[in-house]
């Protein structure tokens, strides 16, 4: 029988989402052993922590010099996007980015953007660099 910690490994390369809730992987085992699970896939990058609870799988880099350096397999605003999409909420882009993206504006957002509506979400990702706005 597979460990708790493999069974996540298989759960998540067998899925195509950016972001995952601490509570997705609670069917293999108790709260501890998960967090444990967890707290390990972590130290050796196999997951990075994008936030309170949520998750986000890396890939490996195969071209050199960087080959074996693992990085993240989405870019923030996917992540935030899954995420927000997982707490119930419908995400769409905010001022900054439907301004560059309807050529009204040449900046390039600095951060990942992402409308909430009403939604009252708070949580920070990857230590505030999605920002949220309502609308």
């Amino acid at each position: 029988m597979a460990t708790v910690e493999e069974r996540i490994r298989q759960y998540i390369a067998s899925s195509s989402d950016a972001a995952f809730l601490t509570n997705e992987f609670l069917r293999f085992g108790s709260r501890s052993v998960v967090a444990r699970a967890l707290r390990k896939l972590t130290e050796d990058r196999t997951l990075f922590r994008a936030g309170y609870g949520v998750y986000t799988p890396s890939r490996t880099l195969t071209d050199e010099p960087y080959a074996g350096y693992k990085i993240l397999r989405f870019d923030s605003s996917s992540v935030a996007e899954d995420f927000l999409i997982k707490m119930g909420v419908d995400p769409k882009p905010g001022l900054l980015v439907r301004e560059y993206n309807e050529g009204r504006s040449t900046q390039v957002p600095p951060y990942a953007m992402i409308d909430v509506g009403k939604s009252r979400i708070r949580r920070k990702l990857f230590g505030g660099g999605v920002r949220y706005e309502r609308s």
